[in-house]
């Protein structure tokens, strides 16, 4: 859920996944653990409003949709780029 990425325990429990994440482990270079955390839940906030917004702007929906989509692919990848 979008809201705990900003508690500093979530930042560092998702760390491990995000570092070993061949697609999202360079954010780390960029940015401090806390921000990458707070960007991702960002992005989670505002899809998840997308697609509130999509009951009126379908087109926001379709952006919203896709977004959303991404982001469950990317959650099932760590089950293959997170070590044991």
């Amino acid at each position: 859920i979008g809201v705990f990425k900003f508690a500093p325990k979530e930042a560092m429990a998702i760390k491990p996944l995000v570092e070993n994440h061949v697609a999202m482990s360079w954010l780390y270079s960029l940015f401090s653990v806390q921000m990458v955390s707070n960007l991702i839940g960002i992005f989670e906030i505002l899809v998840g409003v997308g697609l509130l917004v999509a009951l009126r702007l379908p087109t926001v929906g379709k952006v919203a949709s896709l977004a959303s989509l991404l982001i469950f692919i990317t959650t099932i990848s760590f089950l293959f780029t997170t070590p044991k």
